[in-house]
């Protein structure tokens, strides 16, 4: 017996049922270039489709991480589960998120590369092209980020060890946001990529 990881949850947060009889991917509950998305059906059809965990609907996700020292992490995506890279940031952080994740700027109707969602939202749009192909590469992206976000979390964590709680903060922090900022236009190249 395992314990249950916060990777497994952000799997979790995506499945759309892949390698299972219900698999939203696959044959017939596939829908174009393999596409797990469904939209509101006729209402006078008879039946329906199994309803994904990760669905396109969704603006946001997270995973809440408890740790002690209030240095408790609140893993948070953009947009639908399987197109986002959930990064970290501390909930008792100092100060609040970078800009890009509260800014004005832009919102949901109107765009601007200043706002985070807009990258994580791009690039789930252009996957639903042709799912079976692009979200390959999304998949493999977000995977490596968070690889490095739980390396990253370790380090920081150890190099912030012997300072008081809120000299830690600082630094969390800090480094969180930095992350989160260097990421988030990583998420622009790759929509560039998939573009």
């Amino acid at each position: 017996q395992k314990s249950v990881t916060v990777q497994m949850v952000m799997d979790v947060h995506r499945d759309h049922y892949e390698g299972t009889s219900y698999d939203l991917t696959k044959g017939i509950a596939g829908g174009p270039y393999g596409t797990p998305n469904r939209w509101m059906a006729d209402p006078q059809v008879v039946g329906q489709w199994e309803r994904a965990i990760a669905m396109y609907r969704t603006s946001w996700s997270h995973i809440v991480e408890a740790k002690p020292n209030g240095q408790g992490i609140m893993w948070f995506g953009y947009d639908a589960a399987h197109g986002t890279a959930y990064l970290p940031f501390y909930g008792a952080a100092l100060t609040g998120a970078p800009e890009a994740w509260h800014s004005h700027e832009g919102y949901q109707s109107k765009f601007s590369f200043k706002v985070a969602w807009w990258a994580f939202n791009l690039v789930n749009q252009y996957s639903d092209l042709n799912f079976g192909l692009i979200n390959k590469d999304v998949g493999a992206k977000a995977n490596a980020i968070e690889a490095e976000a739980f390396g990253a979390v370790a380090r920081w964590e150890e190099e912030v060890a012997e300072l008081s709680d809120t000299e830690a903060l600082e630094v969390l922090t800090k480094r969180s946001n930095d992350f989160a900022e260097a990421k988030v236009a990583e998420w622009w190249e790759l929509l560039a990529h998939i573009w």
